[in-house]
């Protein structure tokens, strides 16, 4: 979990830079594989976002196509989940409070940004 404010271009960079590292030297693009970022925060990240989790994808700016699935960025903003134990209905609202970190294998600078 991040419990400190961070900028939302260290998360991208991360992503980026695991998803580019995945090529190696003369294999082709059809190689690479679609990652998922996933970020828990302790504080509110996005304001505007009345949600505990969103989801980003690489889409036009006008069209809001979407250009590609192969990059994802998950975060879950923690602050904003308020319900009681009691209150909790799915197995999505039951997840931030159980949810098992994995090991993270492709996490190169010890925050907590988990590539699935």
């Amino acid at each position: 979990m991040i419990s400190r404010k961070c900028t939302n271009r260290k998360e991208l960079k991360n992503a980026a830079k695991t998803y580019s590292t995945q090529l190696r030297k003369s294999e082709t693009y059809k190689t690479l594989e679609p990652i998922i970022a996933l970020t828990i925060t302790d504080f509110i990240m996005f304001d505007e976002l009345s949600n505990y989790v969103s989801y980003w994808h690489l889409r036009d700016k006008e069209q809001f196509i979407k250009y590609s699935d192969d990059i994802e960025l998950i975060f879950i903003e923690l602050p904003k989940f308020t319900k009681t134990d009691t209150e909790l209905v799915t197995v999505r609202e039951n997840t931030p409070r159980n949810l098992p970190l994995p090991k993270n294998r492709y996490n190169t600078d010890s925050t907590n940004t988990w590539f699935l």
